[in-house]
């Protein structure tokens, strides 16, 4: 469906429910269906793929984006099974010095790189197989799974990109959920956030250091580590790497 039938749906649903002032806009996923029955516009067959597009390929439409307060922007966060909200937050500057790139020797088998079914699935394995995680975070890390489907409570059923346990050289023992993005997508807030609620609830005696690989259109890998103060993320450190062949 078009990127923008998408913004129509979710331009309606925004307006109807905002009012002036509010930092959060509260609406099920139902009304993404009625909107595009209102507008006479085809129904999508994947509501959550409208969720999903405004949170890390689209940015929302104009005249969402300017009703937001002076210093932040709208995200869409999850609030339970089929209920969202449009919530005000201060934007993340994912800016990077790409002058300062690290070249990295690439380990991925020539056999996992050739079958690699999706840009996010092939930057997953180049950074397990290069062990990107462990040099930008000091720690020695070991996935723990990929792809973690489960649910949080007050967000419900969410999926981590990847999961690691590490291990500092004093002992200290750390989970580190991974999101991955290729080069067409964003890195999403929302996600940075659901999955540190993830590891509160599922690890809570390990300290999360969340962190977001991206690909840039240059083939750099962008990594960066996100922390809370306040109840609001913000980054803590950020790198760039380039893998080359020996």
């Amino acid at each position: 469906m078009s990127k923008n039938v998408y913004s129509k749906i979710i331009e309606l649903v925004f307006l109807k429910k905002y009012r002036e002032g509010d930092v959060e806009v509260n609406f099920e996923r139902s009304e993404l269906i009625d909107a595009a029955v209102e507008l006479n516009l085809p129904r999508p067959k994947n509501v959550g793929d409208v969720i999903y597009t405004f949170r890390s390929r689209q940015e929302l439409p104009e005249s969402i984006a300017q009703k937001a307060p002076r210093g932040t922007e709208w995200i869409i966060t999850s609030l339970g099974p089929g209920k969202y909200a449009f919530s005000a937050r201060i934007p993340l500057n994912h800016s990077i010095d790409r002058e300062r790139v690290t070249m990295v020797p690439d380990c991925t088998p020539p056999l996992v790189a050739m079958y690699a079914t999706s840009d996010e699935q092939a930057l997953l394995s180049q950074v397990r197989y290069c062990r990107l995680i462990d040099i930008f975070t000091d720690v020695t890390c070991f996935s723990l799974q990929s792809h973690l489907l489960t649910s949080v409570p007050k967000i419900g059923q969410i999926e981590t990109d990847e999961i690691y346990i590490g291990i500092d050289r004093e002992g200290s023992k750390f989970v580190i959920p991974v999101q991955a993005k290729g080069s067409k997508d964003f890195l999403s807030l929302v996600q940075i956030e659901q999955d540190i609620s993830m590891c509160s609830s599922k690890f809570p005696d390990l300290k999360c250091r969340a962190v977001g690989i991206k690909r840039d259109t240059n083939d750099i890998i962008l990594m960066f580590e996100y922390t809370t103060r306040d109840n609001e993320v913000s980054i803590e450190r950020r790198a760039s790497f380039t893998i080359h062949r020996l």
